[in-house]
């Protein structure tokens, strides 16, 4: 679990994967196929041992939905296009190891796979976004428009529950389809004119949802006995999940107000915070450098010897 989380990139653990975005584009889009997703591969590849120690379950959870609401969080602070990629995908294995720690292993083999293939166009179109033209300022949603989010949400949760697969049931499934969501309403609530546009996200949550239930069937046919070892979830890891899903839905609504508030003393106060990441990889870096001294540099050495 600790090698996983590491090599998944997960808060502290992370500035590793924004110090590397230097790097040239393609080679991003590898690293993140061959470095970043091989921590969830090897719980996936290791999930019947996992599934026996309930300290290794509760550890990703718990690492898992720290990264994946402060990354979301984070990213929407920054103003690089990769470092942007960078948090997005932090997020991204937070939810995939969240819902590991739940035992929803067909719902994370579904995940890794659909990031993998999102985030790789995403880092081969990051050219597009810096060459193109400079996209209009954001107006604010309205409140009502802000408060469809939650509402949306609550009434997934009664629909998934009454077909037995809800928070308390599944909460891995349940998870991720409010992210899907969560994501569908982010693009229509944000328009001027969301109202004509409702029909639209009917439509596509129908579509989405459909394809999403008709995936997640197929990889645990795939993984077999394995979807089917999980334990019932506890009511800490059902609490955990339903916080995640509140804080993203507060994450929506923050993103749907937040050209209105971009003004206010204590928003620019807070931005500063929020994009230095809250200095978790400083403060990370200098607990590590006291357990691991790095050696004295070799001008260092050389001037101590003249």
């Amino acid at each position: 679990a600790t090698a996983a989380i590491l090599s998944a990139a997960q808060i502290p653990f992370h500035g590793w994967i924004l110090e590397v975005m230097e790097t040239p584009t393609p080679v991003s889009a590898l690293l993140h196929a061959g470095v970043v997703n091989a921590g969830g591969f090897l719980v996936l590849r290791f999930g019947g041992l996992i599934l026996e120690h309930p300290a290794a379950l509760g550890l990703l959870a718990a690492v898992g939905a720290a990264s994946a609401v402060l990354g979301s969080l984070i990213m929407l602070t920054q103003t690089s296009v990769k470092v942007t990629l960078a948090y997005s995908t932090i997020a991204q294995m937070g939810f995939m190891l969240l819902e590991c720690g739940l035992g929803a292993y067909s719902v994370a083999l579904l995940h890794i796979v659909a990031h993998a293939l999102y985030k790789a166009h995403a880092f081969l179109s990051a050219g597009d976004a810096a060459s193109g033209e400079a996209p209009a300022p954001p107006r604010p949603a309205s409140r009502l428009a802000a408060l469809a989010a939650p509402a949306l949400v609550l009434i997934l949760a009664a629909g998934m529950t009454a077909t037995g697969a809800g928070p308390g049931q599944r909460p891995g499934a349940f998870l991720l389809a409010s992210v899907l969501l969560l994501g569908l309403s982010r693009v229509v609530l944000g328009q001027r004119r969301p109202g004509p546009a409702l029909a639209g996200l009917v439509a596509a949550s129908a579509v989405m949802f459909g394809a999403h239930l008709g995936a997640q069937a197929l990889f645990a046919r795939l993984l077999g006995d394995l979807a089917g070892q999980a334990p019932p979830p506890g009511g800490g890891f059902v609490a955990l999940a339903i916080g995640v899903v509140a804080a993203m839905t507060a994450l929506v609504c923050l993103q749907l107000r937040l050209p209105a508030a971009s003004r206010s003393p204590a928003w620019a106060r807070a931005y500063v915070v929020v994009a230095h990441g809250f200095y978790l990889n400083t403060l990370a870096n200098r607990w590590v450098l006291r357990l691991w001294p790095a050696p004295p540099s070799q001008s260092k050495t050389t001037g101590a010897t003249a």
